[in-house]
């Protein structure tokens, strides 16, 4: 009930009476079990675009919670003003007049607050974390055609569920 109530909490599409309030960050614990699943069935493409997902859905609730960001629909106005333009740039290379952030532009959004943990957390652990993102990109599972390996798997697994522990 706690992660069913962590996704409504994220996704405006999602309704539910059933929820139970917990830290918020539910939903991301469970894509990390998730992931440990399609790994015992030696899916590992599967398990590390899950893993993907959890750092996604990680940085989405934070911004969200701490900054009052929806990376699915920015709203300008919540960006401190001396970076407005920079994302603003951003609204027309998608449709809908919206400002969608990718992965990447959403970890860095994080850098124009001043001190936020989470950003601080991130520089520390960004090569780690550009990793699995070139992993999952190359995968079948995403933009490439190499399979990931059990290594490859347990290598990212590590690193993503460390850095999502200490977040």
């Amino acid at each position: 009930k706690r992660v069913i109530q962590s996704r409504a909490d994220i996704d405006p599409d999602f309704e539910t009476t059933n929820g139970i309030k917990g830290h918020g960050f539910e939903i991301v614990q469970d894509l990390i079990m998730n992931a440990e699943r399609r790994a015992v069935r030696q899916r590992y493409d599967d398990a590390v675009g899950r893993l993907y997902r959890a750092l996604e859905l990680l940085v989405q609730i934070h911004l969200l919670r701490s900054h009052d960001i929806r990376t699915g629909d920015v709203d300008i106005n919540n960006i401190p003003h001396n970076w407005r333009d920079e994302y603003e740039e951003l609204r027309y290379a998608h449709n809908n007049n919206q400002i969608r952030l990718s992965f990447r532009q959403t970890y860095r959004l994080l850098r124009v607050f001043k001190d936020d943990p989470l950003s601080l957390l991130y520089e520390e652990n960004a090569k780690k974390l550009e990793d699995i993102l070139s992993v999952r990109n190359n995968s079948l599972f995403a933009h490439g055609f190499r399979p990931i390996s059990a290594a490859d798997y347990h290598r990212l697994k590590d690193n993503a569920v460390s850095f999502m522990k200490s977040a």
